[in-house]
């Protein structure tokens, strides 16, 4: 990443945060934004300590305003002349069951999740092909299975595997790469290992998905585009047999956690 600028959502906290650490330590420079300003700011002073006062630059940003985009954009080229990488991190759960959503709910989650993913990426093109760029966009487990009360999250992550695809197919010819990755779960904190349900034992860790980035949009990736890069200790290509028996006591576990936040939660 020596040289290289990138523009980070959601680098308040957990893979956002460390995102934008690792790009930094790897030599880039970042514009971290999110909307969540003290948190942007822990992020930045953090930054700053391990890579340097003009490693980062902040900006705290809505990013269901369409105009957003192109100001982050600006602000990129305006600190360091030159945008390499988008990362979109930012993310809004939308979490409750069906019947309780409003229209504004699905809205915000669907401009957070995937409408400014499509608007950063169009407001930097023309950016990002003067220097043969990346995206780097962020789908979930969810966009391929399943879960209780989580209905909008899924969909707007299947909506950004699908953009990954085509924004790969219509930029290419631009010299452009687009990938996803599709994490599994990330604990803000640090849990305690032996969870059953992933075939690995134990949750993953911002930092892994982080250094997933890193690989998505450097050279070593140069013949990548257009790819959902599954980082999630082995659980989507589990066999459903792997929740059940001996396991089911952490499934149990997650049904639990997902409808506590459905606000329904029962034994």
């Amino acid at each position: 990443m020596h040289g290289r600028v990138a523009l980070v959502t959601g680098a308040a906290s957990n893979t956002g945060r460390a995102t934008a650490l690792a790009i930094a330590a790897a030599g880039g420079s970042v514009v971290a934004t999110d909307i969540d300003a003290p948190g942007l700011e822990a992020t930045a002073a953090q930054v700053r300590a391990d890579a340097g006062d003009t490693a980062v630059v902040v900006q705290t940003a809505d990013l269901t305003r369409p105009e957003a985009a192109a100001d982050l954009v600006d602000t990129a080229i305006d600190a360091y002349g030159g945008l390499d990488l988008v990362v979109h991190a930012a993310v809004d759960h939308g979490r409750g069951r069906i019947e309780a959503q409003t229209p504004e709910q699905w809205q915000r989650a669907m401009a957070v999740n995937v409408g400014a993913a499509a608007w950063i990426v169009g407001a930097a093109l023309a950016h990002l092909e003067g220097r043969r760029g990346a995206v780097v966009l962020f789908s979930s487990i969810q966009a391929q299975a399943g879960m209780p009360a989580t209905s909008l999250y899924g969909a707007t992550k299947a909506a950004i595997e699908g953009l990954t695809r085509h924004l790969a197919v219509d930029l290419g010819p631009r010299c452009i790469r687009v990938n996803a990755i599709s994490p599994g779960y990330v604990p803000p904190q640090p849990k305690p290992a032996g969870d059953p349900a992933y075939p690995m034992k134990r949750y993953g860790t911002a930092d892994e998905i982080a250094a997933a980035v890193i690989f998505l949009a450097s050279d070593a990736a140069s013949w990548i585009t257009g790819s959902i890069l599954p980082v999630d200790g082995g659980i989507s290509a589990a066999h459903p047999a792997m929740t059940e028996g001996p396991t089911v006591t952490a499934a149990a576990r997650w049904r639990q956690r997902v409808r506590r936040f459905a606000g329904r939660s029962r034994p």
